[in-house]
């Protein structure tokens, strides 16, 4: 997208729809190249992609996980490491979920980008 977000109103949301699900792949391999870039540095991503960005990399090297995966990371941010642990932007809060999947609340890192 182009940075407006929720601003698309009428036919111009019409048209930002179409062009995003008529390129899915596109604006999706945008998206994921540019994470990559931002978090080549994170301990979590160097496991597995030695600071690459490549995205044929990633798709090989980086398994699927789920939450019970990465909440050591979570956890080890929670009591004090750097949040470079995942991300390469500062975490500026760690939120702790009101449902308790799996039996536990789960806590979820942000960075100032998700709270826009």
């Amino acid at each position: 997208m182009d940075g407006k977000k929720l601003e698309y109103k009428g036919e111009d949301a019409l048209k930002e729809i179409e062009k995003l699900t008529t390129t899915a792949r596109d604006v999706q391999y945008g998206i994921l190249k540019e994470i990559l870039k931002r978090n080549a540095e994170t301990e979590y991503l160097n496991k597995y992609m030695n600071g690459s960005i490549d995205v044929s990399q990633f798709k090989r090297c980086v398994p699927v996980i789920t939450y019970k995966n990465i909440y050591p990371y979570i956890q080890r941010i929670a009591n004090g490491e750097d949040s470079s642990l995942i991300t390469g932007q500062p975490i500026t809060e760690i939120l702790c979920s009101s449902g308790t999947s799996a039996g536990e609340p789960k806590l979820t890192p942000s960075i100032a980008e998700d709270l826009d």
